[in-house]
């Protein structure tokens, strides 16, 4: 013969609520993991700043010494990244002092560190504009509108 136990289980509302809570933890779960696949969205007045890398124009003259750039468009510059091609090719960025150099403005920077630079070498100089993502302002690099430079 088979004895009866007293067996007590879970309340329903108990269950329920169980399985609620582990559903939402895993739907924030999921949130955050396809949250990590997303890229931020950097825009630029009011685009994306992609699309306004396009209308960056700037001649550069590159020497041992330095960087002169001239902004010929109307998208402001915050800096260059500068990368030496070649054999040992190597890469730096550098900022300029006053922030940014306006349409039709010129401004200069030295070389930035890690690169050593002789006469005849080929550098390619990448532009840096700033964009916003929500409330704050980061750097872009403008690859698509980077120009090769001869060093004088």
């Amino acid at each position: 013969m088979i004895k009866m136990m007293n067996k007590k289980g879970l309340s329903p509302v108990i269950a329920t609520s169980l399985l609620v809570a582990i559903a939402v933890v895993l739907a924030l779960i999921i949130f955050m993991w396809a949250r990590s696949f997303i890229g931020e969205v950097l825009q630029k007045d009011g685009s994306p700043i992609e699309e306004k890398c396009k209308e960056i124009t700037f001649a550069a003259d590159v020497s041992t010494d330095g960087i002169i750039i001239e902004n010929t468009g109307n998208i402001p510059i915050y800096g260059v990244e500068l990368k030496k091609t070649g054999f040992g090719t190597s890469e730096g960025k550098g900022i300029f002092e006053r922030n940014t150099i306006g349409t039709g403005q010129t401004g200069d920077l030295p070389i930035p560190s890690g690169i050593t630079l002789e006469s005849d070498d080929e550098v390619q100089v990448i532009p840096i504009i700033v964009g916003e993502a929500g409330n704050a302002k980061k750097e872009y690099s403008c690859v698509s509108s980077g120009i090769t430079a001869k060093v004088l």
